[in-house]
């Protein structure tokens, strides 16, 4: 079980990198989400962490004006945690197993790959 805010900030293992996190994906494709294309508005996209490879989020239509509190949608069959370097617009994808996972570092040591620095009270 993942625990994770809107605005939680994180730091990755490999030194001074602190991200902020947007929210987890709602994967539309893999039987968890049944929403017709009509109803989905592209609002941008996101970079696959693992294979660079881009990512369309979505919004609800119904939903036009609604904040960014971290409902995202993505045509995929799993969930990604999305998160962005402080200070830049791109937006990553990482697979929730692999942002909450741990990774070996060059010490052969296996650190967590992101740890939470502070969490939104919001």
């Amino acid at each position: 079980m993942f625990s994770l805010k809107h605005n939680d900030r994180y730091k990755h293992w490999k030194g001074d990198f602190y991200y902020r996190t947007l929210g987890i994906s709602n994967p539309l494709f893999g039987g968890n989400c049944f929403i017709s294309d009509d109803m989905l508005q592209e609002i941008g996209v996101c970079i696959e962490e693992s294979t660079l490879e881009p990512i369309t989020l979505y919004d609800l239509v119904s939903l036009p004006d609604s904040p960014r509190l971290g409902l995202y949608f993505t045509k995929t069959e799993i969930p990604y945690v999305l998160y962005q370097h402080e200070g830049e617009e791109k937006i990553w994808a990482r697979n929730p197993n692999d942002f909450f996972g741990h990774t070996q570092a060059p010490s052969q040591d296996w650190v967590k790959r992101f740890t939470l620095k502070s969490t939104n009270t919001n």
